[in-house]
């Protein structure tokens, strides 16, 4: 076990020296970011949230979902059968019909 972790020790140590110190500037700069405990047990806590999938999306799904609807309802009556004129018709009446049932339940 111990000649694995030399080893492995011996092998980090010779990408760092070759690498004319390129790797050890992006360590250092990441390293230096970090200022308090917290901030780096913050910052592990959101990397593991989002490597398991835990963060939550409901907001982002909702819209995307939204936008989805929307844009299927738009295809839709583009390539609907009927003339435009009928199809506008048919929207201003189903719009009209809904704005007076909204106002027959606020009332």
């Amino acid at each position: 076990m111990k000649s694995v972790l030399r080893t492995l020790l011996k092998t980090g140590l010779c990408i760092l020296d070759q690498a004319d110190g390129d790797v050890r500037d992006r360590v250092s700069a990441g390293v230096d970011e970090v200022r308090t405990y917290g901030e780096a047990s913050q910052r592990l806590d959101r990397a593991a949230r989002a490597i398991r999938g835990e963060d939550d999306h409901t907001l982002r799904n909702t819209l995307t979902f939204l936008v989805g609807i929307g844009v299927g309802v738009g295809v839709g009556i583009l390539c609907a059968p009927s003339s435009g004129e009928q199809t506008r018709d048919s929207i201003r009446s189903k719009v009209w019909n809904l704005g007076r049932q909204a106002k027959q339940e606020i009332a």
